[in-house]
């Protein structure tokens, strides 16, 4: 097998073990106390601050998950690393509905506010942007709870905008609700909704997520000279020119003795506790495709991951590998043999090989494509990707 291609998936198989994922994103830098919501379909779910948000009409979903700019910026915070913006939606009016989650024990190092104290600091440090004028503080009730709210108004901007905050732990979680005035934010606030269990949950998104979201991974076969998952629903034939791995080469491939016993262990076999690899395929010019699928459900920091977030995890293990550092491509929501997935792509930093991952959450586990080529011969894997398709039922 190509060296490079080997080192590309020893590396893959570092960066998918759950324990790296810790402090990433289940757990976002600089807030190990916390765990982040994710998307299904339209809702989200925030299962340590309580409550469930349906996109009102007219605002959609924005990718700053993870990000501690915005969350920064919106506190007034000097520590880049205090906070993480979870939960992002804005609308074309100015409308936005934000969580941010703060670290107190690096803000507050002395003292742990209530949330109370906690608005009165935040009112200080924002009072002092010309633009904005502060009201006072309160007590109300929402999503079920007591939060403090903190309202200011946007004379530049001609909006309004409300701070909830609620103290879970050593974290501190501040809702930010922004309209052009408080009918509109009562409005977005009524998207709220308290947390609640799996049935009423699934009940929340569109039929395409529950299908997702109740989906096993099994295992796929080879017949003949084409491939087949029933579970992931795709087939697609042997290219030209590539061969099968066995499994004790897709053990190599992996960098692993992982697996202890036996040649025919599958996720569906109960040792969902590492990363399988399912198949793999490669030619002898150095392309290959490797499936796998990892749980995780069995790591508190993996088990609500997103999978924009485990992608964005990925990203950033891949550019900080010591040694063989990849520069991204960017990572896109794309559609594959009709599921949704998320796409990653990189580059090895001295140019020489590319990486596609197809990312894709089934219930409690991530489903893995990863495509990887000789820089000069991407057009190889559009080719296998394109060869991709559907199972017809």
């Amino acid at each position: 097998m190509n060296l490079k291609l080997r080192i590309s998936a020893l590396l893959l198989g570092i960066c998918l073990l759950a324990g790296t994922l810790t402090g990433c994103s289940g757990n976002p830098a600089g807030n190990a106390s916390y765990h982040q919501g994710y998307w299904r379909g339209e809702t989200f779910l925030a299962q340590q601050a309580d409550f469930t948000f349906s996109l009102p009409q007219g605002m959609s979903a924005q990718q700053e998950q993870q990000t501690s700019e915005t969350a920064q910026k919106l506190l007034g915070l000097s520590s880049p690393n205090a906070a993480v913006c979870d939960l992002y939606a804005a609308g074309d009016t100015g409308a936005q509905a934000l969580l941010l989650a703060e670290n107190l024990t690096l803000s507050f190092p002395n003292s742990i506010p209530d949330a109370n104290t906690y608005a009165q600091a935040l009112k200080e440090r924002l009072s002092g942007q010309s633009n904005l004028a502060a009201g006072e503080i309160s007590l109300v009730k929402f999503i079920g709870q007591e939060f403090s709210k903190l309202p200011f108004t946007n004379a530049r901007e001609n909006t309004q905008t409300w701070y909830l905050m609620r103290r879970s732990g050593n974290t501190m979680l501040v809702v930010v609700l922004t309209g052009k005035d408080e009918a509109a934010i009562e409005e977005i606030a009524s998207s709220f909704s308290v947390y609640s269990d799996e049935a009423a949950q699934l009940n929340a998104v569109n039929s395409q997520d529950q299908k997702e979201l109740k989906t096993t991974f099994h295992q796929g076969a080879w017949k003949e000279d084409r491939y087949t998952n029933e579970s992931m629903g795709i087939t697609f034939p042997m290219p030209e020119g590539f061969s099968a791995m066995d499994k004790q080469k897709l053990r190599t491939f992996s960098g692993g003795t992982t697996v202890a016993v036996g040649d025919e262990l599958t996720v569906a076999d109960g040792y969902e506790d590492i990363s399988l690899y399912d198949m793999g395929i490669f030619s002898s010019g150095g392309t290959s495709l490797v499936l796998l699928a990892q749980d995780l459900s069995s790591n508190t920091a993996t088990q609500q991951i997103s999978t924009r977030a485990y992608a964005d995890v990925l990203l950033t293990k891949l550019e900080n590998a010591p040694g063989y550092g990849f520069a991204s491509g960017g990572i896109q929501e794309v559609t594959l043999a009709g599921a949704p997935y998320v796409r990653l792509c990189v580059t090895a930093q001295d140019g020489s090989v590319t990486q596609w991952y197809y990312l894709r959450r089934m219930g409690d586990h991530m489903v893995c494509m990863v495509l990887t080529a000789p820089s000069a011969d991407v057009s190889d894997l559009e080719g296998i990707v394109s060869s991709i398709q559907a199972v017809q039922e």
